[in-house]
């Protein structure tokens, strides 16, 4: 073997020796060292992202199927939302859409399985709070009273506005009346009756009051009877008391609880019974049958305080005695013809008259009439004629003028000569100079405010563009939303202006998103991404509908457009619906709306002009609020003057009326919250 080979060799043999060293298989010479495995740490949770596309598509279409009211198309793509990503973070919206639709489809057992379902696993949902209201009636109608009563109870104690105190009150005597815990129930309809100033609620409690009074057995009726005395509704508590006694034999305690009755309340709605009554008893004959030929009555003409008067349970209200009470007549100034503001002034009046012809008096006696004047849109003829009503005794109030230079020509006259005038103006300037000018108008700064807490409060849009005209309403929307929007957490981010005459926005579009021209290459999905959520765009349909398809244009998707009460009209659908899907606005009245006030409305108007797909629009709601909140401030013998009246509406609490809940500032100024409105496939829907 030469020497090379041996070398080789060699240096095989050392190497594979190292090898076999580093192995670690001679344990005396390198013993095996401990070996720690240390698991990585569970990595810190991690915030859900927002719903991916698919969520949303999916989601979308339930909520468009839900907004057409196409109910079993929509309760099926909720669920299959649900089934698919039970722990998105739109869930607890999804489960209020279908307890909601199982509510419509009479379904109740469903509805409180869904209701329970957000209210268990989402406790600080937006819609928690709204579900546990909507479970505490549906308890009752599944015969759960005590169910209903725990909750209606708990709800109670964080209720905070007079009106939703007294619903609750409402509710919770009812789950209370259902218990056979009838002096409970009667405490909680006085209350809510005297807590509230919705009329529908007032007549709900004055129905329930002598419907409990009713059901109550003669130890309950003696305990109201000695309890309420000559006091409201002690004149109930005693006839009922007189009847069932009589009825179970017991002529003695009859003859006194009718002796007490007849005397202390003549003129009582149940005057007609309790001589019957009486009569039947003297003749020892049967007792005769009850106002509604039933053991549970109600009387047909219930009695019932007048407007305003808080009832305690220390009054009983009687019909009132003596001559009627005198004419109380409004008057309306409106352009009706000879100006081009005269279709806005008929819908006025259409609203005016349709309140006139549905308001159900509540004092015996008690008339209005609507006097009709048409200003043709003139200052001097507004100012003059409201001179001439001012010496007409009869008139009380004004609505009107509409048209702003005919609202300010005739305020200053309102002041002087001490004429409530309810203006339908959108200029701000009409108010301010005394007590007896308000304007009955949804204000720029409200909508402005309302929409900008929406977007960042509710929606958590906080990076906010604005891109508006150049003249003077564009400047001012800018300033109160620029302002509200930074007050509550938003960033502005942008903002660019545009002439109010110019025809092309690209532009301005690109300048306002920081991109260039748009590249017409077709590439699917394609998206631009831009500093801003949002963009307040304040204007009218028309420049909306030409602005709106420039960022689809520039591959600008996924933003939301944020509008003014100018976008809401029909015209607006018909351009650009497709452009503007999902956006947020507000409006004054939303024919659409489920509210009972609304509905009734609506229905009215419908019948009124003959036709069942028609309906109103913010002018006719205007006409009609003012009107309905007039005849019900003048429906009350404590408002018998001008100086009266002007005072009852300042004075007036929230309002319950078809444009909202709605009161006075003390310089006049229409104070409401309005409702929020979207765009979903081609029809307006309410902001979920």
């Amino acid at each position: 073997m030469n020497h090379k080979v041996k070398s080789g060799l060699l240096m095989l043999i050392l190497l594979s020796c190292a090898a076999f060293l580093a192995s670690g298989c001679v344990e005396k010479v390198y013993p095996k060292k401990k070996v720690v495995i240390t698991r990585p740490e569970k990595p810190p949770a991690v915030e859900k992202p927002l719903a991916v596309p698919e969520e949303q598509d999916l989601l979308r279409q339930a909520e468009l199927a839900h907004s057409q009211a196409r109910w079993d198309e929509a309760l099926e793509k909720y669920q299959a939302f649900l089934k698919a990503y039970p722990d998105s973070t739109q869930a607890d919206s999804a489960w209020a859409a279908v307890g909601q639709i199982q509510e419509k489809r009479s379904q109740i057992d469903q509805a409180v399985s869904a209701y329970e379902k957000l209210t268990d696993q989402w406790p600080q949902s937006r819609f928690v709070d709204e579900a546990r209201r909507r479970l505490a009636r549906l308890y009752l109608d599944q015969g759960q009273p005590r169910r209903s009563a725990k909750m209606s109870a708990e709800l109670l104690k964080t209720a905070d506005r007079p009106e939703e105190k007294a619903r609750l009150r409402l509710l919770l005597g009812r789950a209370h009346q259902a218990l056979q815990n009838r002096d409970l129930a009667l405490d909680l309809y006085l209350k809510a009756y005297g807590e509230t100033t919705d009329p529908i609620d007032k007549d709900e409690a004055q129905r329930r009051i002598p419907a409990v009074i009713g059901e109550m057995n003669l130890e309950e009726l003696a305990r109201a009877h000695s309890r309420f005395g000559t006091n409201y509704p002690g004149g109930m508590a005693a006839y009922f008391l007189a009847y069932r006694s009589y009825k179970e034999g017991r002529t003695e305690e009859a003859g006194a609880a009718l002796d007490f009755f007849l005397k202390n309340f003549p003129g009582h709605a149940l005057q007609a019974e309790a001589l019957a009554l009486k009569t039947a008893m003297a003749e020892q004959k049967p007792a005769p049958p009850l106002a509604l030929g039933a053991e549970l009555p109600l009387p047909t003409e219930p009695v019932i305080p007048p407007e305003g008067v808080e009832i305690r349970p220390g009054e009983e209200i009687t019909p009132r005695m003596g001559p009627p009470l005198p004419v109380r007549d409004v008057a309306c100034l409106l352009p009706l013809s000879g100006n081009p503001a005269a279709q806005y002034g008929q819908s006025v009046l259409t609203g005016l008259k349709l309140a006139f012809k549905t308001y159900q008096p509540r004092t015996p006696g008690f008339s209005s009439n609507l006097a009709i004047y048409d200003t043709k849109g003139d200052p001097e003829a507004a100012a003059q004629l409201l001179e001439k009503l001012a010496g007409e005794d009869r008139i009380m109030a004004v609505v009107g003028p509409l048209v702003s230079k005919a609202a300010m020509k005739a305020a200053p006259k309102a002041e002087e000569l001490g004429v409530p005038m309810i203006t339908i103006s959108q200029l701000s300037a009409v108010t301010g100079t005394g007590l007896y000018v308000l304007r009955l108008f949804l204000t720029p700064q409200t909508q402005v405010q309302a929409v900008a807490r929406y977007a960042v409060q509710v929606l958590g849009l906080s990076r906010l563009a604005i891109l508006h005209p150049s003249d003077a309403y564009g400047q001012r929307m800018r300033d109160y939303f620029r302002e509200e929007a930074q007050k509550i957490g938003g960033e502005i981010v942008s903002i660019e202006a545009y002439d109010p005459a110019a025809k092309n926005f690209d532009q301005a579009v690109q300048r306002l998103a920081g991109v260039g021209k748009a590249q017409r290459r077709v590439v699917a999905g394609r998206k631009v991404s831009v500093g801003f959520d949002a963009v307040f765009l304040p204007d009218t349909y028309e420049a909306v509908a030409m602005i709106a398809p420039q960022f689809p244009y520039h591959d600008i998707t996924a933003v939301r457009l944020l509008g003014t009460s100018l976008w809401h009209t029909p015209k607006l659908l018909y351009a650009a619906a497709r452009y503007i899907q999902r956006c947020i606005f507000p409006a004054a009245f939303f024919p659409g709306d489920d509210r009972p006030e609304v509905q009734r409305f609506v229905q009215a108007y419908r019948t009124e002009v003959g036709d069942e797909a028609a309906t109103p629009d913010q002018f006719e709601a205007y006409g009609y609020e003012a009107g309905a909140l007039l005849l019900t401030l003048l429906d009350n013998p404590q408002v018998s003057s001008r100086q009266e009246l002007v005072q009852a509406l300042h004075n007036l609490g929230p309002f319950s009326g078809v444009t909202g809940r709605f009161s006075f500032s003390a310089d006049g100024e229409y104070q409401s919250e309005p409702v929020i409105l979207s765009v979903e496939g081609d029809e307006f829907v309410k902001a979920q």
